[in-house]
């Protein structure tokens, strides 16, 4: 399927501003910000899991992981570091962790749920999305 979020094929319409907050980061920060600073508006997130799946370079995606078909390995790692920014710019993120560093080689292959996530392939060596991460701007 294609990556473009415009074309009507594609399964995956964009990572960053959808109406429908589980499809979208942007939304799903923006949404869960609200409501823990409702409560405390000075308490910060702690993002512990997110990260995009893609499937590209392996056979097939995990069954029912179709939408891994729709990111490339480069738009896995643009989203990655485009999600560090948006939190950054957002102000209510403290604390993020990418979902997942490596199960790519720790998982039983590309048919394993959590794989297509991997920042590291199946065989151990780096996505684009290791290299992106490590060279992203860190701030504070």
């Amino acid at each position: 399927a294609p990556s473009d979020p415009n074309n009507a094929t594609s399964i995956f319409r964009g990572p960053f501003d959808d109406p429908r907050h589980l499809w979208s980061f942007k939304t799903t920060i923006d949404t869960y910000a609200q409501k823990v600073q409702a409560v405390d508006p000075n308490k910060k997130l702690c993002v512990t899991e997110f990260g995009w799946a893609t499937s590209e370079g392996y056979d097939a995606p995990p069954q029912g992981f179709e939408f891994a078909l729709d990111n490339t390995l480069q738009e896995q790692a643009d989203y990655l570091v485009q999600a560090f920014q948006t939190m950054h710019d957002s102000g209510n993120v403290w604390l993020a962790f990418v979902f997942n560093f490596d199960f790519g080689n720790k998982g039983s292959g590309p048919q394993d749920d959590p794989v297509p996530y991997s920042i590291i392939d199946v065989n151990g060596a780096p996505r684009p999305a290791f290299e992106a991460l490590a060279a992203m701007e860190k701030v504070p």
